[in-house]
């Protein structure tokens, strides 16, 4: 038996990602498909447009046969931590191939690529720092030093998926250097692009209308009928509250906030009437769009520094929550039950196998659900109760 591991948000799920899981298991030889999904809240610093029991049952519509969640610690964390937690999950589970989008498919410049980010030698460092003299923020003058070392990547180099691309490679390095990977070549994939095949597309036209046959499968637009679309601005209030009731100490501790910026965040906590307002007073050169949106996201949830590097260097805080199974995909349950290093969690019975630093982490994505739940207007502690299999 082959399985396939896909790190994944389908925030929401469109026309490409069918098409990624039709050719993974067309090419790869899987025999079954299993994905790491971001559950409520995603690596952009937002809240998924539909929850994670909705969207992971339109992963399997699509194809996949178990989707497990990403815990929210590596969900609203840099790149390399979401990478690494959505590898070292598939990988534990025992997956024999991890698959994944690029714009660019040689396999070759894409391990260099990553090695010359993991070793970071005196020379590339020099010209990282080079470019930050220049007023570029961090990740963009790596990507700029990265060219000049291999310029062939120089139009590849700001896309999304090609800079998870080199980072599914690093965690993989780190994880399990053995693990083979597959990658689908993705073509016109610009998260802005709203021509494209994109996830932004269409939460565009979900929010705003537009035709939403073109993007959308048929089983996606007949499920959101009945589903209210979750927008990051539902949080404001939230997030406004955690920062004017909190300290400088607490807001501190929050993960990815260093050198002073809890002051400038209660300074225009205290003033902004918007989440959308307070994003644009604090983005900068070293502070990101993305970066401060998920620093407020973590805020609200109070997702810390120390619960993030715990849950990157203990091997003891991994396990895997199912979302959802399909009934005919039952033998792979277990089977991963024979190949797994990790606990596999289908009820709240099964939390007990958990050690105190898993325990922690699933607690904070149950505290998760249940925040992103008042956005729905939905009833709360829905994470052990909700339809996991599917036929």
């Amino acid at each position: 038996m082959r399985i396939a591991g896909i790190v994944a948000e389908y925030n929401p799920l469109h026309k490409g990602h069918m098409l990624q899981i039709k050719d993974v298991k067309k090419n790869t030889g899987a025999d079954f498909v299993v994905v790491a999904m971001s559950g409520n809240f995603v690596q952009r610093g937002e809240t998924a447009i539909f929850d994670k029991w909705t969207r992971a049952y339109f992963a399997l519509q699509a194809g996949a046969d178990m989707v497990v969640e990403l815990p929210v610690v590596y969900s609203l964390s840099c790149a390399e931590r979401f990478a690494y937690g959505g590898v070292k999950i598939l990988s534990s589970l025992g997956i024999d191939v991890l698959c994944f989008g690029c714009e660019n498919d040689d396999k070759e410049l894409l391990i260099k690529t990553s090695e010359l980010m993991e070793n970071e030698t005196q020379e590339f460092k020099t010209v990282i720092k080079a470019y930050l003299d220049k007023g570029l923020s961090y990740p963009r003058a790596r990507s700029m030093a990265i060219t000049e070392f291999y310029p062939d990547i120089k139009d590849y180099i700001v896309k999304p998926n090609f800079i998870l691309a080199l980072e599914y490679l690093k965690a993989i390095k780190r994880v399990n250097e053995n693990l083979d990977f597959y990658i689908t070549k993705r073509v016109n994939s610009n998260h802005d692009d709203l021509e494209s095949l994109s996830g932004s597309c269409a939460r565009n036209r979900i929010i705003n209308g537009g035709n939403l046959e073109e993007v959308l499968p048929d089983f996606v637009i007949e499920r959101i009928k009945d589903e209210m679309p979750v927008t990051s601005d539902m949080m404001s209030e939230i997030i406004l509250y955690a920062i004017r009731t909190a300290n400088k100490d607490t807001i501190r501790q929050i993960q990815d906030v260093r050198e002073g910026f809890e002051m400038a965040i209660m300074r225009e906590g205290a003033k902004a009437k918007s989440l959308d307002e307070l994003v644009g007073k604090l983005k900068s050169k070293r502070y990101t769009l993305a970066c401060v949106k998920r620093i407020m996201m973590n805020i609200a949830l109070s997702v810390t520094q120390e619960l993030s590097d715990k849950a990157f260097s203990d091997e003891s805080s991994v396990y895997a929550k199912v979302l959802g199974i399909k009934n005919n995909s039952k033998m792979l349950l277990g089977e991963i039950s024979k190949r797994t290093k990790i606990p596999v969690i289908t009820k709240y019975q099964d939390m007990k196998l958990l050690d105190k630093n898993a325990y922690e982490l699933i607690e904070k994505d149950i505290f998760a659900s249940n925040v992103y739940s008042i956005m729905q207007k939905k009833n709360a502690n829905r994470d052990f109760s909700e339809k996991i299999f599917y036929n």
